[in-house]
């Protein structure tokens, strides 16, 4: 695919996350996909692109995505090295790892100012897993999501 200057299309209306452009992407394929989702934040660092957004429901922005990569040798190859570094720098297992890591570093060395049950409560059932201290999937609906939130019961699962 590469090799014949190929590119990768994903324009569903809203992709949570979108692990195929990135693997299309570090595959060395430039990347046209929806702007709904996941895509806006990976292919996409401020005003710096890693691919090529467009709105799904429009098939003239599609088609212009495509052509801009299709029909522009440079684009196509900005976009192919683009994309390929950004998922090698930011999307590996070793670079979520090394993120975590930092992450966890930070939190640990400043100081805490207030409890972490206020955080995010911790419910006695999971501290003491017996049937005194069972809970219900609404209970834990409302600590967690507020009492306005819909949970599913264990009857609709």
């Amino acid at each position: 695919m590469v090799k014949r200057r190929s590119v990768f299309a994903l324009t569903a209306l809203y992709k949570p996350f979108g692990l195929a452009p990135l693997e299309a992407a570090v595959a060395g394929l430039p990347v046209v996909a929806t702007k709904n989702g996941g895509p806006s934040e990976s292919l996409r660092q401020g005003n710096k692109e890693y691919g090529v957004l467009v709105d799904p429901e429009d098939p003239a922005d599609i088609a212009r995505g495509l052509e801009r990569l299709l029909c522009d040798g440079q684009e196509w190859e900005y976009f192919a090295q683009a994309g390929q570094q950004r998922v090698l720098k930011t999307y590996t297992w070793e670079s979520t790892a090394e993120n975590y890591l930092t992450l966890l570093e930070q939190i640990l060395s400043s100081p805490e100012t207030r409890p972490r049950d206020e955080l995010f409560p911790i419910h006695p059932y999971f501290r003491n897993p017996e049937s005194q201290t069972d809970v219900f999937l609404e209970e834990l609906g409302d600590l967690y999501f507020g009492s306005n939130q819909r949970v599913l019961s264990t009857s609709s699962l």
